[in-house]
């Protein structure tokens, strides 16, 4: 199946197992409605947009392997399963109520960007979720005009590293890993932001960090 421009759905969606995924054309998911996606494990090529109406649920039906996917309105919900992204995970700047519910995933970002938490009216549930960024330079967490999200573990394990943090968070576990040089890598500190547990750097790197009249609880 190639997706050559957007498309829009209203009902489940499910992949046959003989299936193969190709084009980049953004596939739209809407309606008053509860959706399932199960991907049978096959990689997502096209960006995936949810745009549903407020009170109505998105669901995983299986762990997701995609490029990337924006939640412009409505709840998503992973129903703890893995999710790998090589682009984005972006919630859309605008003022419609938004739900992200992570459950127990692990949501994995390769890219070379983070990614960016907008607009107001956002519910971030994250649970006991891990959101890891593998490849992340030039990034930013959290860029929300609602503030005060509340992560659960999220760690930076690229091997270079310039990223803002802004906002006002509360994280259990931060960590920052396998950077390979010393210098170059810095992390702003925009806002506010609370670690109940760890703060790791466990390569023992210099890491600059920059607070412009805030705190590190």
């Amino acid at each position: 199946v190639t997706a050559t421009t957007a498309a829009t759905f209203h009902k489940d969606f499910s992949i046959a197992s003989g299936v193969t995924l190709a084009g980049t054309g953004i596939l739209n998911y809407e309606g008053n409605n509860t959706q399932n996606l199960n991907s049978v494990g096959k990689t997502f090529t096209s960006g995936l947009t949810i745009t549903k109406a407020v009170g109505s649920v998105f669901n995983l039906s299986a762990a997701f392997s995609g490029t990337a996917i924006t939640l412009a309105s409505g709840t998503f919900t992973t129903n703890n399963f893995a999710v790998t992204l090589s682009g984005l995970l972006t919630i859309t700047s605008n003022t419609i109520t938004k739900v992200m519910n992570l459950g127990s995933s692990v949501v994995t970002l390769t890219g070379t960007s983070a990614t960016s938490f907008s607009g107001s009216n956002l519910t971030l549930n994250s649970r006991t979720s891990s959101l890891v960024f593998s490849n992340a330079s030039g990034a930013s967490l959290n860029n929300n005009t609602n503030s005060n999200l509340t992560f659960y573990n999220v760690s930076f394990t690229g091997t270079t590293l310039s990223l803002n943090i802004t906002g006002t968070n509360t994280f259990n576990n931060l960590s920052f890993t396998n950077r390979t040089s010393v210098g170059g890598n810095t992390v702003v500190f925009a806002a506010n932001q609370t670690i109940n547990g760890t703060l790791t750097d466990s390569m023992e790197l210099v890491i600059y960090v920059q607070i412009r009249q805030q705190q590190v609880h």
